[in-house]
């Protein structure tokens, strides 16, 4: 299954949204990440990579989406 969120610390994606960690949470192989964007608070999910555990909660990161397919789940 492709991973369609990625948060980057690479400001020059003309895509990459402007955020703030509020919470990280580590489950197996997975993050989940939750931060704000424009007032709205976001759940990003994705595999673990070692950039993650060099992130922390109120960094300063960039929301890049990699695609255009995003699911509403119910």
């Amino acid at each position: 299954r492709p991973e369609f969120l990625k948060l980057t610390l690479d400001a020059n994606h003309n895509r990459a949204i402007p955020t703030r960690i509020k919470h990280i949470h580590f489950s197996g192989s997975m993050v989940e990440y939750e931060v704000s964007v424009n007032g709205i608070s976001l759940r990003v999910k994705k595999l673990v990579s070692d950039e993650d555990f060099n992130l922390h909660k109120d960094d300063r990161v960039f929301l890049e989406i990699e695609t255009e397919k995003i699911s509403i789940l119910r």
